[in-house]
C-alpha cells in the first residue's frame, strides 16, 4: 500500500514525497497502533491525520451534493468487504476522481490536501512542514486502513449480524492493553495482497 501511495503521490507531482516515506517508516511505522499512533497527543498537535480528513472526508461539489472518501466514519454509500477493495476505492477517489467543487474549478480530492503551516501548528518541525503533504496523506491512509479491519472483526465477534450492541468497557480496559494477543498492535498492518503501511 505504501509503495502504490507513494508512486500515486509522485505521479501527481509532489514535493518532498521520498522524504515523507522515510520520516513515516523510521518515526511511525513501527509504533503501536493504539497508544503509539491513534492516541499520540504529539502527533494530533502536528494535524497529520486530522488535516487531510477535514479537506477529504465530506466535499461540497458544485451541483450541491457531496462526495465521501471511501472510509467507515462517514456517510461513504458503496462497500468494501476486504481490505484490497477498501484500499483500490480509496486510491481510486483520492487521486483518479475528478470533480466539480463548489468552491475550486474540478479537482481530484488529493489536490485539497495541502501543505500544513508550522505558523499555525507549531508542534511540526521545519522539516515536517516541508513534507507535510505527503505525510498527511500517509498518516491518514494509515490511520483511516486500521477501521475496515476493526469493523470486520467485530462483525466476526458479533453474536447476530443484526443488531451490533457495543458493550461498555470495564473500567479496568484500556484501549492500549490489555487487547487479546491475537489482535496485532503494530504498524505496519499484516502483509496484503497490495503490501500494507
Amino acid at each position: 500500500m505504501l509503495g502504490e501511495l507513494q508512486a500515486k503521490m509522485t505521479e501527481a507531482g509532489w514535493d518532498h514525497v521520498d522524504e515523507a516515506v522515510a520520516e513515516w517508516r523510521s518515526q511511525y511505522a513501527g509504533r503501536q497502533i493504539i497508544a503509539g499512533f491513534m492516541k499520540d497527543k504529539d502527533l494530533g498537535k502536528k494535524r497529520l491525520m486530522s488535516m487531510p480528513d477535514r479537506t477529504t472526508n465530506t466535499i461540497n461539489l458544485a451541483s450541491g451534493q457531496t462526495a465521501t472518501r471511501p472510509t467507515a466514519i462517514n456517510c461513504y454509500g458503496a462497500e468494501f468487504a476486504s481490505m484490497e477493495q477498501w484500499w483500490a476505492q480509496w486510491k481510486g477517489f483520492m487521486f483518479d476522481t475528478k470533480l466539480s467543487l463548489a468552491s475550486l474549478p474540478e479537482a481530484t480530492p488529493s489536490q485539497l490536501v495541502g501543505k500544513i503551516s508550522r505558523a499555525k501548528y507549531p508542534a511540526l518541525t521545519e522539516a515536517e512542514e516541508a513534507m507535510s503533504r505527503p505525510l498527511s496523506a500517509i498518516c491518514q491512509a494509515a490511520s483511516i486502513s486500521l477501521l475496515p479491519p476493526s469493523i470486520s472483526l467485530y462483525l466476526a465477534l458479533a453474536p447476530s449480524p443484526s443488531y451490533l450492541p457495543l458493550p461498555p468497557l470495564p473500567p479496568s480496559i484500556s484501549l492500549s492493553l490489555p487487547l487479546p494477543p491475537s489482535i496485532s498492535l503494530y504498524l505496519p498492518l499484516p502483509p496484503s495482497p497490495s503490501g500494507g503501511f
